[in-house]
């Protein structure tokens, strides 16, 4: 575990570093207001002014190539509902999916998601939630 190495120091600067250029990625599709469950969406930025929610199935088509990136840009937060996924077809890679958040992201229970998810202030997994591929890093640690 590295808590307060040189490790967790250089891992905090490199996402800090991927949150900050995430964040001025543009054109962006304003998806603001819209609910994430249903869609079916292809490589490309989308943007939400505040928060964001998936409830069912958000589809991410990487169009076969596995280089593809998707890029949310998340104003405040990110909410799951229960049982929500995301899931991936006709790609192998969800290294290229990225969530940065705003503030908090909170998956529930039993979600099942795949992308890196940076967030500027907490990340919750609720009961059985799971990130099947991806990483979960939130940049402020407790009572710092």
């Amino acid at each position: 575990m590295h808590q307060t190495d040189g490790v967790a120091l250089q891992l905090q600067m490199d996402a800090l570093a991927a949150y900050q250029g995430f964040g001025g990625l543009f054109p962006a599709i304003d998806l603001s207001g819209v609910n994430l469950g249903g869609l079916v969406l292809t490589p490309g930025v989308y943007s939400f002014a505040s928060s964001a929610q998936l409830t069912g199935v958000l589809t991410l088509n990487f169009l076969g190539n596995a280089n593809s990136r998707f890029v949310f840009q998340i104003g405040s937060t990110l909410t799951t509902a229960s049982g929500s996924a995301v899931s991936v077809i006709n790609g192998t890679s969800s290294s290229g999916i990225f969530f940065r958040v705003g503030s908090s992201a909170t998956l529930g229970s039993s979600s099942a998601f795949q992308g890196n998810i940076i967030a500027d202030q907490s990340i919750t997994l609720t009961s059985s939630a799971r990130i099947v591929c991806g990483r979960a890093i939130a940049l402020r640690c407790a009572g710092r």
